[in-house]
């Protein structure tokens, strides 16, 4: 009994042993298997990074408020006493066109310096006169000189001028029906105490409106500053009106930001013929649009793809191996739009190790892609050109 059970724990022993044995020789054949496959001469090596040049558009802009400044008069005074029956809602005003009525008698703007102080009837002269004599030859009811003179001819057409517009047909402009305006058509202000309801004695502010030289300023900070290259160009809108604009001078004020002059591409007044459209406030928020990089289309590639040369050239190298001159035309947001390829060439922009390939007559070296734009600018918005 003894011997059977002695011999029965030799033989468990034994088998212990063999499977201890067997899963060794196991994991050694497993281990030299997984050296092998990963041996790195095996692994294959990496093709070059060729592209094809595609017809692309590129482009930056910057939405920031241009401020006009301009100097604010009062235009004229109000000669009428009585109640206020009506006041104008327009803003912008031409020749002949009504700001307000006084018990029922509308009061016209009519471009001129002088401001009108009498009646004018037959006999008057003067140059008050010639500024009547102008107003009725802009409406088309009076055909001759503008020679300051209250004739029969400037009646008959100040009556015509009357019956058209609904007023009393009497031939005499009564002082305090017309006040001057300099230029027109032009944005002119009613004056505060010209309100519907309301009773004036004259003297009250009757219009006013913005004279003489307008400035048209840039206000920014640091950040936007950085965006903005030394040479771009800025669109001013105002209602149907789009002024192309450049930098001009740049001053700090006192919160510590840059103000810069805008001035039309000749160094005039940015709004041009036009200024007198503008609304007639001391400064007025008009939309300007920063072109930081300018639209431009044509074949795009990858700006690390043009290499440069010793000597400063610039080139593309084709995947046949051929050097192949460019022109940088624009660039932005790490695209290059180039002269020299066309759209569907094929070109390398980097080859296995990332470096450039060399070139016969230099030593080129990678342009880096340019640094995208940083467009994280509180309360402006910036858009690329085609997305």
């Amino acid at each position: 009994m003894a011997r059977r059970r002695m011999k029965g724990r030799w033989i468990r022993r034994l088998l212990l042993v063999s499977v201890v044995v067997i899963a060794a020789a196991g994991g050694w054949w497993a281990g030299q298997q997984t050296l092998v496959a990963t041996d790195p001469t095996s692994a294959p090596s990496q093709d070059r990074v060729v592209i094809s040049v595609e017809e692309a558009t590129i482009g930056r802009e910057l939405v920031l408020n241009a401020t006009v400044v301009q100097p604010h008069v009062i235009l004229a005074e109000n000669a009428l006493s009585g109640i206020v029956t009506w006041v104008t809602g327009e803003e912008v005003f031409d020749t002949g066109a009504a700001v307000y009525s006084v018990a029922d008698v509308p009061v016209r703007v009519v471009e001129g310096d002088v401001p009108f102080y009498r009646d004018l009837e037959m006999g008057s002269s003067g140059t008050d006169v010639a500024q009547l004599q102008a107003a009725l030859s802009s409406a088309g009811i009076y055909d001759g000189e503008a020679d300051g003179r209250f004739d029969a001819g400037v009646r008959t057409a100040l009556r015509e001028w009357q019956r058209s517009n609904g007023d009393d047909i009497t031939g005499v402009a009564v002082a305090g029906t017309l006040v001057a305006v300099p230029s027109l058509p032009a944005a002119v202000s009613v004056g505060e105490d010209i309100v519907k309801g309301t009773r004036l004695e004259g003297g009250e502010v009757a219009v006013s409106g913005a004279s003489g030289e307008r400035r048209f300023v840039l206000t920014i900070g640091s950040d936007q500053e950085r965006l903005i290259p030394p040479d771009a160009t800025i669109d001013v809108t105002y209602d149907v009106h789009t002024w192309p604009s450049v930098l001009g001078e740049r001053s700090t004020n006192a919160n510590g930001e840059t103000e810069i002059t805008l001035t039309s591409p000749e160094g005039a007044a940015v709004c041009g013929q036009s200024c007198a459209e503008l609304p007639s406030d001391e400064r007025v928020s008009l939309r300007a649009l920063v072109h930081i990089v300018p639209t431009t289309t044509g074949p795009a590639v990858p700006a690390a793809a043009v290499r440069t040369t010793a000597s400063g050239g610039t080139y593309v190298l084709t995947e046949g191996g051929e050097s192949r001159p460019v022109t940088v035309v624009a660039s932005g947001d790490g695209m290059a739009i180039v002269d020299g390829v066309t759209a569907g060439a094929r070109i390398v922009v980097l080859d296995a190790s990332g470096a450039a390939q060399p070139q016969p007559n230099g030593s080129p070296t990678v342009r880096p892609s340019d640094e995208p734009v940083n467009t994280d600018v509180p309360d402006d918005e910036a858009t690329d050109a085609g997305g």
